[in-house]
């Protein structure tokens, strides 16, 4: 018979394996993110697999402290706002399917870091019997927070005016056809005039709202009307800008922090071009997502062409590699002076002016790169402008 004192070493001992197991976690990570269907937004898809490291690290920790007991279930404020959020993005049940896949790889995980421990079958048994009752009484009160949170935000969305605002949205971007003028009123902002749709967010997870409510204050400032703001979830705001085609706007990477990044669509007149400029956002948010973590900005337009190259990364790795040979590991002040002078027509005045540099400076750093370049400039133009967009806009390295 396996006593009791054995058997809490035994789980001690395979929690903390299991904390361990970062390929585990990563299966962990990809079965939840695919059951949710999250993995093209990026916001979603980082949230779920922050919830996923959360709920896990609570079960194994409080294991690992009193393996004799059936931890319960803490509802952390992270984890109540994942849940708020996931209901209000029209997840909620969603989640809860998630929530069962990613209990299914955990239990792998878990049994993996089991069987390493023992193969004696009266403890196998001890342990699997004890644990399994653990995580299925842990998951299924987790699985009851979801649900109440769902319906409380869903009753709050029938009720509250920034949820029915971000509802009204959403119906809007999913093609329902409303009154143009009635719909603008309700919302605080013109619908039938010329639009630039951006998507405002945040890469830290504990990020305070009021840092991205603070942007967008300063790009309201920025604007002659006034722009609408709605609340996609606590790290996240869609925002579109009266702003008329050809007008410049302000230099946004002056105004992002850090810790923020701001994508930016196409313009667009009336509610075709809301729709429509809110698309091309997204679709640069995707690029601006996995890039550099010093890209901080991204436009439609400087994102259509890596976005279609990226398609396969480790090719584009390969072409970027052969294209711009050692230059690829030059400084960034090099590779900065590079892109701007392909994107400026290789004008050298229009590059200097563009960067601030006298025409001397950027005479000898193209000199520098020229020498580091398998195929002279000049000769390989089209493969060297896609090489360094593609490099600028890159996945960094694993």
């Amino acid at each position: 018979m396996v006593t009791q004192e054995r058997r809490n070493t035994l789980m001690r001992e395979a929690a903390t394996r299991a904390r361990a197991d970062e390929t585990g976690l990563r299966a962990l990570d990809a079965a939840v993110v695919a059951a949710i269907g999250a993995t093209e937004d990026p916001i979603i898809a980082a949230r779920v697999r922050r919830s996923n490291r959360v709920n896990l690290e609570q079960w194994l920790s409080r294991t690992i402290l009193d393996p004799a007991r059936i931890p319960t279930y803490e509802a952390t404020p992270d984890i109540l706002r994942a849940a708020q959020e996931n209901a209000r993005s029209g997840q909620g049940e969603t989640a809860l399917a998630a929530f069962q896949a990613g209990h299914a790889v955990a239990w792998q995980v878990w049994s993996a870091a089991v069987f390493a421990l023992t193969r004696d079958p009266e403890e196998l048994r001890a342990v699997l019997e004890f644990s399994h009752r653990s995580i299925s009484t842990f998951v299924a009160e987790a699985a009851s927070l979801i649900r109440a949170e769902n319906a409380r935000v869903l009753a709050d969305m029938t009720a509250g005016s920034p949820e029915r605002r971000r509802l009204l949205v959403t119906q809007i971007l999913e093609g329902l056809e409303v009154d143009v003028q009635a719909a603008g009123r309700r919302l605080g902002y013109r619908l039938d005039q010329e639009h630039l749709a951006l998507i405002v967010w945040g890469i830290d997870p504990s990020m305070e709202p009021s840092v991205l409510d603070r942007l967008v204050s300063n790009l309201a400032n920025l604007r002659d009307g006034p722009l609408l703001s709605i609340n996609d979830d606590s790290l996240r705001r869609w925002v579109w800008c009266p702003v008329r085609e050809g007008v410049e706007l302000p230099a946004l990477d002056g105004l992002c922090p850090p810790d923020l990044r701001i994508a930016v669509g196409t313009f667009g007149r009336g509610l075709d071009g809301f729709r429509q400029s809110h698309a091309a956002a997204q679709a640069a948010q995707r690029v601006l997502a996995s890039a550099p973590d010093q890209v901080r900005v991204a436009r439609h337009e400087d994102t259509r062409l890596p976005a279609l190259l990226m398609a396969d990364v480790p090719r584009a790795r390969r072409f970027v590699s052969e294209v711009l040979g050692r230059c690829e590991t030059v400084s960034p002040v090099l590779l900065k002076t590079l892109r701007c002078y392909l994107r400026q027509g290789e004008s050298m005045t229009a590059t200097a002016e563009v960067l601030g540099l006298h025409r001397n400076t950027v005479t000898r750093q193209l000199a520098q790169i020229e020498d580091r370049l398998p195929k002279p400039l000049a000769t390989n133009r089209a493969e060297l402008s896609a090489a360094v967009e593609l490099l600028h806009w890159m996945p960094r390295r694993d």
